[in-house]
């Protein structure tokens, strides 16, 4: 793709987008698991002029996706913008754990990199340090506090977009609960139910939502609705 609007000239791009379908069993989530768990950087190689060497990128790709396959590794993040420490810190905070590393390429940006944790030692990559507590965040030497980093992963656009939106006449917005005075559930007994789960145009999550009805033991059936003409 490419374009000109007045003066802004747009320089020729191509964007690509890949799908691999894998089981849902080898799959797994970026944020951190548990303490003591080992940290490793799993960098991009490069020849001598700095180019990538593909083949030694892919070969430990491979490497990480059978550690995976085994249980080994049970989160992995890849440097797409910030520093390797940065990335880090999007792995510790939501999770409520802490990390403590050493690293020369601690701010280092280096894309398509990854940042893995591991339940064992792993001789193939350079290791990092170990996943800690909640509010232990260290960085070669230099200690954070989750307020810190909280502060600085969140506050940038908060003019802009607040994170939080203050209540029209009210100081404050509770957060919302799942707690509940009475439970509500059909007053007769079935011996099976029937869910319908209608798939508009734009419908997500409907092979999720049919597959957890029927593991519960209902019986579960997607109807597509859709427009007969196309205006």
């Amino acid at each position: 793709m490419s374009g000109t609007f007045h003066d802004l000239n747009v320089v020729e791009t191509m964007i690509s987008f890949a799908c691999a379908p894998v089981k849902i069993a080898d799959v797994i989530t970026p944020e951190l698991k548990a303490v003591g768990n080992k940290l490793y950087h799993v960098p991009v190689v490069r020849d001598d002029q700095g180019y990538p060497d593909l083949a030694a990128t892919m070969a430990n790709y491979e490497k990480v996706h059978a550690l995976i396959q085994e249980g080994s590794v049970v989160s992995a993040y890849v440097q797409e913008e910030g520093s390797l420490t940065a990335s880090l810190v999007k792995m510790a905070l939501g999770a409520g754990l802490g990390f403590e590393i050493e690293s020369a390429n601690a701010l280092n940006f280096d894309v398509a990199s990854l940042v893995i944790e591991s339940t064992r030692e792993l001789a193939d990559f350079t290791y990092l340090g170990q996943v800690q507590a909640e509010g232990h965040y260290q960085v070669n030497g230099l200690t954070f506090s989750k307020e810190e980093l909280y502060q600085a992963y969140t506050q940038t656009l908060e003019d802009i977009y607040p994170l939080y939106q203050k209540p029209r006449g009210r100081s404050r917005l509770e957060n919302l609960t799942q707690e509940a005075d009475q439970v509500y559930a059909y007053p007769e007994y079935v011996d099976q139910v029937q869910v319908v789960i209608p798939v508009f145009p734009g419908t997500n999550c409907e092979y999720d939502s049919e597959r957890a009805f029927v593991e519960v033991g209902a019986n579960a059936q997607s109807v597509v609705i859709r427009n007969q003409k196309t205006r």
